[in-house]
């Protein structure tokens, strides 16, 4: 009976501690692209600016909500550019910076989060600072397909009160 007990222990660790990830797993962007290609997972990627307060706070308060943290690690590849970084990652075989990246897709306000398919085909952005709670439901909107089926508003028309 120890020895089944020691055994369910040492596999369930595991499960627990994934379960209860305190982090978004945040990856660079061309790994993320490739890892949701082959896991056919949605990206998220959350455009900043450094000197942004409400992306700071958004970081702070929202990133670090243990339901969004799991929501994002279970649905998507998720992923972080400074719109006016110089980083650098390859894109479609092209070298690329951040701020170039942003600026491809028009990005001016931050924070914004912006979805693709797991394709790289961009699916729609949504810009500002959200509390975790209604993070959440823009998380399930998206993550749960719900995008192919309805507008943003009715969907979230659609949620109980």
């Amino acid at each position: 009976m120890k020895r089944f007990l020691l055994i369910a222990f040492f596999l369930l660790i595991p499960a627990g501690l994934q379960a209860g990830e305190s982090a978004v797993r945040w990856l660079p962007l061309d790994r993320a692209m490739k890892e949701a290609k082959k896991e056919k997972k949605l990206i998220l990627i959350d455009f900043y600016a450094e000197w942004c307060g409400y992306c700071k706070k958004m970081k702070r308060e929202t990133y670090s909500d243990s339901k969004v943290v799991e929501r994002i690690n279970m649905l998507f590849k998720a992923v972080s550019v400074d719109i006016e970084g110089n980083k650098e990652f390859n894109m479609k075989g092209k070298k690329t910076s951040e701020r170039e990246f942003s600026d491809s897709f028009n990005i001016t306000a931050t924070p914004t989060t912006l979805f693709f398919k797991p394709n790289g085909e961009p699916i729609k952005g949504v810009p500002g600072y959200m509390e975790p709670e209604e993070f959440l439901d823009i998380l399930n909107y998206f993550g749960e397909g719900w995008y192919e089926k309805m507008g943003i508003v009715e969907y979230l028309e659609k949620l109980p009160k």
